[in-house]
C-alpha cells in the first residue's frame, strides 16, 4: 500500500480532524489508555496465520506493534502526519518490530487494494467517519475468510446503560492507577482530550451500530463494552 502524496487536498472535515490530532500529538505516547484494556481481547481474534494486516487509526502505534508480533506484515494508517511521526519514533526507540510501516492518509480517500488483508483492526477511529461507507470499504479490502475487528466509542442508551456507567467510572480510575501510577491524568492531557471529545458528534448507540452493521456486514457480532465502547467482529464469507 503506497503512501498518498502530500499534494492530495483534504476535505474540510478531514482537515479539521488533522488539525485536531496535530494538537493532540504531544499527548499521544503509545502508552496505556482505555482502549489498551481491550488489546488482549482484540489480539485473540486475529486469525492465524495472518500474513497481512491493517491498523486503521493507528495513533501512537502501541496496538500496531502488538499486531505485528502476530502477523507477517502490518500497515498502520493515520490521518495525522505528526501522530505518524510519533509512532515511528516510539517504534524506533523500542527497537521494532520491523515488519510494520506507518502510513499517512485519509481512509475515505485511499483506494485500498481489494481482497488483500487477512485482518483489519480499527480502534477509536470510525466514529469520526461515515460508518456505513467505512464498513463497506474495509469489508472490500479483506480477503475471503479475513477478519474485521472494531473497537470504538458509543453513545449511552439511558436508562439501560446507567449501570454500565456506574461500573465504568471506578474501574477506569483503578486501571489508570495500575498502569500509570496516577489516579487522574495530568490536567493538560485531560483538557485536550475533553475538548477533542466535544467534536465526537458522530458517536452512535449500540442499537444504531448494529443496524448499520447488519446492512454492511451481515452476521457481525456487536457487543456493548465497559469504558464507553463497543466491539465488532466480522469474518468475510
Amino acid at each position: 500500500m503506497s503512501q498518498p502524496t502530500a499534494t492530495v487536498p483534504l476535505g474540510d472535515d478531514a482537515q479539521h480532524l488533522v488539525d485536531e490530532f496535530e494538537r493532540l500529538s504531544p499527548f499521544v505516547n503509545g502508552g496505556w489508555d482505555h482502549n489498551a484494556w481491550y488489546h488482549p481481547w482484540l489480539l485473540r481474534h486475529v486469525p492465524r496465520p495472518c500474513e497481512l494486516a491493517l491498523d486503521v487509526g493507528s495513533g501512537g502505534g502501541r496496538f500496531t506493534r502488538e499486531l505485528a508480533r502476530r502477523a507477517g506484515y502490518v500497515f498502520g494508517l493515520d490521518l495525522s502526519p505528526l501522530t505518524v511521526a510519533v509512532a515511528e519514533r516510539l517504534t524506533a526507540q523500542l527497537g521494532g518490530p520491523d515488519n510494520l510501516e506507518f502510513v499517512v492518509g485519509d481512509l475515505h480517500d485511499l483506494e485500498l487494494p481489494p481482497a488483500t488483508f487477512d485482518c483489519i483492526v480499527t480502534i477509536a477511529c470510525l466514529h469520526h467517519l461515515d460508518l456505513d461507507a467505512a464498513y463497506r470499504q474495509l469489508a472490500a479490502a479483506l480477503r475471503p475468510g479475513g477478519i474485521l475487528l472494531v473497537l470504538d466509542l458509543l453513545r449511552s442508551e439511558r436508562p439501560r446503560d446507567v449501570w454500565r456507567e456506574l461500573l465504568a467510572w471506578p474501574l477506569a480510575r483503578l486501571l489508570q492507577l495500575k498502569h500509570t501510577g496516577r489516579l487522574i491524568e495530568p490536567r493538560a492531557r485531560r483538557r485536550a482530550w475533553r475538548e477533542h471529545g466535544e467534536d465526537d458528534a458522530q458517536q452512535l448507540t449500540v442499537t444504531e451500530v448494529r443496524a448499520l452493521a447488519e446492512r454492511a456486514l451481515p452476521g457481525a457480532q456487536v457487543r456493548r463494552r465497559l469504558l464507553w465502547r463497543y466491539s465488532l467482529v466480522w469474518q468475510k464469507p
